[in-house]
């Protein structure tokens, strides 16, 4: 595991302890992911945060689910990209304030041919587990209104 992907789980210790989750890490060629599995209302909600490091681009980027879980009728899942914002997309889960701050830490150029962010991996992870540390409760909570809604 790579220095950045050890701040960012040192930087969630606080999630594992207080819901209950589970973490794994797993790397391929062209990529680095730490995901926590948080699993709630009955084990009915299945919450999945993935931080995935590149290295070629020298990046981070976080990506969540929602599985809802149901006895009778296939799973419901719903996706949100942090990378999204950069396309204009509004995520539900993270207040505005937070929204300009992921914004600002997706910033990418053309170096020698290759993309590179213009931001040091650990700046944006820094910036990305801020934002879901003030965001939990609201993040938890959109499970709960997906799961209602089907």
């Amino acid at each position: 595991m790579n220095k950045t992907l050890k701040t960012v789980k040192t930087e969630l210790e606080w999630l594992e302890k207080e819901y209950k989750t589970s973490s794994n890490f797993k790397s391929h060629k062209n990529l680095e992911r730490l995901q926590y599995l948080v699993s709630y209302n009955r084990k009915k909600i299945l919450l999945m945060l993935e931080f995935i490091f590149m290295p070629m681009e020298q990046a981070m980027m976080v990506h969540l689910s929602y599985t809802i879980k149901f006895k009778n009728k296939e799973d419901k899942t719903e996706e949100f990209s942090f990378a999204d914002v950069s396309k204009g997309k509004v995520l539900p889960i993270i207040n505005p304030d937070d929204i300009k701050r992921i914004s600002d830490a997706i910033s990418y150029e053309v170096l020698d041919g290759k993309i590179k962010s213009t931001l040091s991996p650990l700046t944006q992870a820094l910036t990305f587990t801020e934002v879901i540390k003030r965001n939990i409760n609201t993040i938890i909570d959109y499970g709960k209104i997906i799961q209602k809604s089907l």
